[in-house]
C-alpha cells in the first residue's frame, strides 16, 4: 500500500487548538491536499508554506473557493497518516495526536 497524507486546514480560528478532536473535522477543517510517497509531518509542514506551494499565488482562487484564508499551513490545521490511520494536529511547537 503506498503511502499517504491528507492536509486538512482549519477553518474556524475562534475555536481553541485544545478542543479540536476528529468528529468535528467535518465542520471544523477543509480537506485541501493529498501527499503520496515517504515524507515527515515536518517535510509536509514546510511544502504547505505559501511560498513553497504557492510563491506567487498560485493557490489563492483554490483556497478561497474552499472557504478558508491561510495559504501556508499553520498551528491548528491537521494532517492525516494513512500509513498508521492517525490524525496529526499543527500545534505550536510540534505536532499532536488528535482524539477520535
Amino acid at each position: 500500500m503506498e503511502k499517504f497524507f491528507i492536509v486538512y486546514y482549519y477553518i474556524d480560528f475562534s475555536l481553541p487548538v485544545d478542543d479540536i478532536n476528529v468528529s468535528m473535522l467535518d465542520e471544523t477543517h477543509k480537506r485541501v491536499r493529498t501527499f503520496y510517497g515517504e515524507h515527515t509531518l515536518n517535510e509536509i509542514f514546510e511544502a504547505m508554506q505559501g511560498e513553497v506551494w504557492s510563491p506567487n499565488g498560485e493557490q489563492r482562487d483554490y483556497i478561497h473557493s474552499l472557504g478558508l484564508t491561510h495559504t501556508s499551513m499553520s498551528v491548528g490545521d491537521v494532517v492525516y497518516v494513512g500509513e498508521t490511520g492517525k490524525w496529526m494536529l499543527a500545534d505550536f511547537t510540534s505536532w499532536k495526536e488528535l482524539a477520535e
